[in-house]
């Protein structure tokens, strides 16, 4: 048995280390609204019955429950666990209030944060389609490259798509390597006249 033909693949380079990460486990599940009212009452608790869309506070304030965006949720790990420390002293604790002052802070700027980020995404909806039409037209880039490899590797031959060519370069004005086509048979009339 060859060593060298089962070794491992080479590793990920041209990947970003964003892409092969996990994605963030939240502390607690809360939504968008609720998120931004932690600094005030670090004690909310954000739940969904089984089979509603909304969770109890957006029901009962008639208002859209939203989760918070991925790229925000190290932010809300950090709000929440601020928000436990708070809740887990006791009300005579003299470090209660300075914790309590430094999660108001956290909370104003995860809010302003947030709130700059969402209306950003509402009001330039058509960047984040430019964005995913990109991405979507690089992946098919990546994916063509990559079944042309196989079937360079596996000798198979290429695959002609409904509407191109074998050849791309082909087309119906170029001229037949010994010249024009109206030369050429203009060549051979004039060689049959003789």
């Amino acid at each position: 048995m060859n060593p060298g033909r089962f070794a491992a693949p080479p590793p990920r380079v041209n990947q970003p280390a964003a892409a092969l990460r996990k994605p963030v486990e939240l502390n607690r599940d809360v939504c968008l609204r609720c998120a931004k009212v932690i600094g005030s009452t670090p004690d909310i608790v954000c739940t969904k019955a089984s089979s509603a869309a909304k969770c109890t506070r957006c029901a009962r304030l008639h208002k859209k429950c939203s989760q918070v965006p991925t790229v925000f949720r190290k932010r809300l790990n950090r709000l929440t666990k601020a928000a436990d420390v708070v809740v887990g002293y006791a009300d005579d604790n003299p470090a209660k209030e300075p914790s309590a002052a430094a999660l108001r802070d956290l909370q104003r700027r995860f809010t302003r944060q947030v709130e700059v980020h969402v209306n950003a995404a509402n009001k330039h909806p058509s960047d984040n389609a430019l964005r995913t039409a990109v991405a979507t037209e690089r992946l098919a880039d990546g994916v063509e490259s990559l079944n042309d490899i196989l079937r360079f590797a596996f000798d198979l031959p290429s695959v002609t798509r409904a509407g191109e060519s074998d050849d791309e370069d082909d087309d119906d004005t170029t001229a037949p390597p010994g010249g024009s086509g109206n030369q050429a048979s203009q060549g051979q009339a004039g060689q049959t006249g003789q």
